[in-house]
Order: C-alpha cells, then structure tokens, then sequence
C-alpha cells in the first residue's frame, strides 16, 4: 500500500505540467512604453502609446526629429511635425518604416488573437509578416520585451510598459 502512495505523486509530476509549454495572451491594447529601435545602424528612441486601438509614437531621440509624431488608426496614419500635419494619400507608410513595422505586428497580433508560448522565462511569437519573419518576445505577464527582424537588421526593446 506505501508504494502505491508513493508513485501517485510521482505520476502526477510526470504528467503535469512540468513538460507543457505556458501559454500567455499579449497585452497590446491599452498601453505605453519606450521603444528603443536599432534598424540597420541608425538608433532611435520612441514613446508609444496604444489606447482603443490607436497607436500613437513620438520620437524622443534622436534630438534632430524629436516630437516627429505618427498616429494609426483605422482611418489610416496621420504624421505630425513642427505644427504641421500630413496625411499620406495612400493612408500608409512605407512598409519598411520601423514604426511602420511595429505597428503591422502588433496589429497583427491583436487581431489574429495570438498566443506567446513560453519556454524557460520568456514566452514568444514568431511568424511572418509582409515576407519577413520575426520573433515578438513577452513576459510571462504578456507585456512586450522585444521584436526582432533579422533579415531587416530590426531590434525594438520594450522599456517602462506600463498599461493603462
């Protein structure tokens, strides 16, 4: 009878979850944080705000462009600097724009409803978008971490995520 005692916790371990990926939800909605964007040798620093799905970035860094402003929204994008604003006739930006990039992902990923599986500490979607691949890492919480495109020489690192 002892024995029997002990191998039902040793089978409950075995098929636990202990060998199961976790899954996390992103938080993608109802945010801000820092983005700091390395994209080939240029580096910038943008303030983020994604609020009822409108997604707003302002540059920080580089002093040059400070204030440079881009608002998504389903009406398309607006660009606003030094007072003036200008709505592209074509209701985008080039594709590989950095923000431009960030913004299709992470629409992307609201939308399709995706999951960040996670192995060890960090979870991760990895896919692709207009012929690139990426991986999006999150934490365990599904706060945004990093983006990374290789194949454009793209890295964003998620600083200060604060949701609101």
């Amino acid at each position: 009878m002892r024995h029997k005692i002990l191998i039902l916790p040793l089978i409950f371990l075995l098929f636990s979850g202990c060998t199961s990926k976790k899954a996390v939800e992103p938080v993608l909605n109802n945010i801000n944080f820092s983005a700091v964007i390395t994209y080939n040798d240029a580096e910038f620093e943008c303030y983020v705000e994604i609020l009822d799905g409108n997604f707003t970035s302002t540059v920080v860094k580089p002093e040059t462009i400070k204030d440079f402003t881009l608002r998504f929204n389903s009406d398309g994008v607006t660009a606003e600097y030094l007072g003036i604003t200008y709505i592209p006739e074509t209701h985008s930006m080039p594709s590989t724009a950095a923000v431009q990039i960030l913004y299709d992902i992470i629409n992307d990923v609201s939308k399709q409803g995706l999951t960040a599986y996670c192995k060890e500490e960090n979870c991760a979607i990895n896919r692709y978008i207009n012929d690139y691949a990426y991986s999006f890492e999150f934490s365990p919480s599904g706060l945004p971490i990093s983006l990374n495109i290789d194949d454009l020489d793209l890295e964003i690192k998620f600083n200060n995520v604060t949701v609101l």
